[in-house]
């Protein structure tokens, strides 16, 4: 799959609403609050996730759209990139584009930029999401020692924080992106 990263705009923001309610928000309905309560939630995280994204230095959102279209984004991403390394901040897919490489794609495009450029790349994971840490780890992603006290990667909230050098062993999934970033 190849697809088009997006900088987000103001007239997106019913849009990403939406993402962000179906990615992050499915547990919210067991609360059992009234529709206006439920609403003001919602909107109060992603308000918070929003401020807080763009707190680290050079982060960015974008729409994923298929490549080539504007007509229906698969979902948005969260990246940021400082002096030494990438970080993927948040991605997030509508569940009907769902296990159809979305999220492979974007983890693409960010190894391509890390592979180019000499640079690691990091992300939080919830211990519990074992689809994306299945990803991950197909990607070379490795648990950071973030804490000797803890196990590798436990940040102690129930993320796990992961990591990737372009200088580590390249693995499958990788290699040819790392072929590619050396051809140009």
């Amino acid at each position: 799959m190849t697809i088009t990263l997006r900088p987000t705009q103001t007239s997106d923001a019913a849009l990403l609403l939406r993402i962000f309610t179906e990615a992050h928000c499915a547990d919210y309905d067991r609360l059992g609050l009234d529709p206006g309560a439920h609403a003001s939630l919602i909107q109060m995280q992603f308000q918070a996730r929003q401020a807080q994204y763009r707190a680290y230095p050079g982060a960015a959102e974008y729409l994923i759209y298929p490549d080539g279209g504007d007509e229906v984004a698969f979902g948005s991403c969260w990246l940021s990139e400082n002096t030494e390394a990438l970080r993927v901040l948040d991605i997030a897919v509508l569940a009907e584009h769902r296990r159809k490489g979305v999220a492979r794609a974007v983890l693409g495009r960010v190894f391509a930029r890390a592979t180019a450029v000499g640079k690691s790349v990091g992300l939080s994971v919830w211990h519990a999401n074992t689809p994306a840490i299945a990803l991950y780890r197909e990607f070379g992603f490795v648990p950071a020692n973030v804490d000797a006290a803890k196990e590798p990667g436990d940040l102690g909230n129930g993320y796990l924080e992961l990591r990737f050098s372009p200088d580590a062993t390249v693995t499958a999934p990788h290699a040819a992106i790392k072929q590619q970033a050396d051809a140009r």
